[in-house]
Formats: C-alpha cells, sequence, structure tokens
C-alpha cells in the first residue's frame, strides 16, 4: 500500500482556493438579475352613494340653528295675542317630547 502525502497539494495553496471559491460565488450572486419584487396590491375603500347622501344630510343638519327663531317668534306672538291654548294633552306631550 502507498502512502498518501497530505503535503503535496500540486502547487496550489488551499486556503487561497477556498477564498477563490468564495470570491467566485460573490461575484456571481452581483452579476445574477435582481429579483424583482411581488407586486403589491394596495387597499381600496369606495362609499356607496347613499353614505355619500346621509354624509351631506348631516352637514345639512348641522348648520340649521338648533332654535328655531322663526318659529319661537310666531309662538310669543300668539301668546301675547291670547290666541295660544294648547291643550293639556298638547303640553303633556311636548314635555316628554323633550325628555325622550
Amino acid at each position: 500500500m502507498s502512502k498518501i502525502d497530505i503535503n503535496n497539494t500540486n502547487g496550489i495553496n488551499p486556503l487561497q482556493q477556498a477564498g477563490k471559491s468564495k470570491v467566485d460565488h460573490a461575484d456571481k450572486a452581483k452579476t445574477a438579475a435582481p429579483r424583482s419584487k411581488p407586486e403589491v396590491s394596495k387597499d381600496q375603500l369606495q362609499f356607496s352613494n347613499t353614505a355619500a347622501d346621509v354624509d351631506k344630510f348631516v352637514a345639512q343638519i348641522k348648520e340649521l340653528p338648533e332654535i328655531r327663531a322663526d318659529k319661537v317668534e310666531t309662538i310669543k306672538n300668539q301668546i301675547n295675542s291670547g290666541e295660544f291654548n294648547p291643550s293639556n294633552s298638547e303640553i303633556a306631550d311636548g314635555i316628554l317630547d323633550e325628555l325622550r
């Protein structure tokens, strides 16, 4: 049986060969075509026409005065002239409406 000489590398330094191998892999990675990123879809939100109408009506209601001055003035005039005579039922209904 013959002996194997582990020191004989046929003139190639194994450390240099290993480093070259790593460099070759790095060069291949740099020259490879860049991978494209997967296309990401964006979320979208759509409101129905009904929702837009509701928003419009809410904005209009917010613009209305809390106290209707024209109605208050009419009732004041009716009270002063003696023409305003609500029934007990109308008064009770008005009070209950305010409490609800």
